[in-house]
């Protein structure tokens, strides 16, 4: 019996990508896909976001990008990272398109397969400071990344016109410079296709609090209540006493640990235990958490570690997280954590 069920609703993905489609009102939307979708599933997720209108795949990797080849024959893929020039050829026989972010890797891609040119706007990881002066071709895009989209839109709009500047060198190229948040806040950067992963998949507080757009989070994680116990005050949870009780508490303790992506940082946060709110206690286990319970319930009842009436973004915002940092992190186990697919159109799909 498996101690937790994640749940990918693709009926949510196909709902935000339409969503995004209306509100982008012309440009292209691009499905980010990268680290096994953000933790969601990489194929069902791209499948989802092609049927609903994704007009491209944008991966992190080589090796992602030649495995959603295989599933998606005909599909625009762009790997955002850096490919190394022995992987090029593979690279061209998969039709793939690549990033030149420097000297070397445009040597390496001009010629060889259809390239984006990338801007450092910012971030000062890759991607060049002007694009250079002469090209042996065109490239088929050119991209950046705002540094501050979710904080400063100032400073953003300042990247835009220095984004805008460059792309003057290659006029034929798509443009693309927004993530969910730019995409979200800043009308004016979406120009000719905009790349979404969290805001498709659902999780779009964290980058931008004030957006209305009517998105569906497409991932709930449920497990359930393994024993419950009455403990007096004073008495101690977890390693090393970690937590003292100060009044006689009901706990209970619910089968997952960090080992399968519920991490320690996450100790005093809220979970559902049936409809009601419960606070994580004691110590995270690789196996096991704690939580104070606000009475007594049957072992078996379900917990919600995400869902509904508790969205992803609570656990963010309570440990100062980045937006993908507890997703991405989940378990693939099947020995651990089992993983099912609601709304699934295409057929039987793995979820990595």
């Amino acid at each position: 019996m498996h101690r937790s069920e994640i749940t990918l609703d693709l009926d949510a993905v196909r709902h935000n990508a339409r969503q995004l489609i209306k509100m982008v009102d012309g440009a292209e939307l691009w499905a980010v896909v990268k680290g096994n979708a953000y933790g969601h599933g990489a194929v069902p997720v791209a499948g989802a976001a092609l049927e609903a209108g994704a007009r491209a795949l944008c991966v992190a990797t080589l090796g992602e990008g030649l495995a959603l080849r295989e599933r998606f024959p005909r599909a625009r893929i762009v790997v955002l990272g850096p490919v190394g020039p022995g992987s090029v050829p593979a690279a061209s026989r998969a039709g793939l398109e690549c990033v030149a972010h420097d000297d070397a890797s445009l040597e390496a891609l001009s010629g060889a397969v259809e390239y984006h040119i990338k801007v450092n706007l910012g971030l000062n990881r890759y991607g060049f400071d002007r694009i250079p002066d002469r090209l042996r071709e065109q490239p088929v895009g050119v991209f950046g990344q705002f540094s501050h989209a979710h904080v400063d839109l100032e400073v953003t709009a300042l990247q835009l016109a220095r984004f805008l500047e460059q792309c003057e060198a290659v006029p034929r190229a798509t443009r693309h410079v927004c993530n969910s948040s730019a995409a979200l806040s800043l009308p004016a950067a979406r120009l000719d296709a905009v790349r979404s992963g969290s805001a498709l998949l659902g999780v779009s507080l964290m980058t931008n609090p004030s957006s209305r757009l009517p998105l569906r989070p497409a991932l709930s994680w449920i497990s359930c209540l393994a024993q419950v116990r009455n403990l007096p005050a004073g008495a101690a949870v977890g390693y090393e006493g970690a937590h003292r009780v100060t009044r006689p508490t009901v706990t209970g303790v619910v089968p997952v640990g960090y080992g399968d992506g519920f991490v320690s940082r996450l100790v005093g946060t809220t979970v559902l235990v049936g409809d009601e709110p419960a606070t994580v206690i004691g110590s995270v286990s690789m196996d096991a958490l704690t939580v104070a319970l606000p009475r007594r319930f049957p072992i078996g009842t379900p917990v919600t570690l995400i869902g509904d009436g508790l969205p992803m973004e609570s656990h963010l915002r309570f440990a100062s997280m980045a937006n993908w940092e507890l997703c991405t992190g989940l378990s693939n186990d099947p020995l651990r954590v089992h993983r099912r697919i609601l709304n699934d159109h295409s057929g039987s799909l793995p979820v990595s």
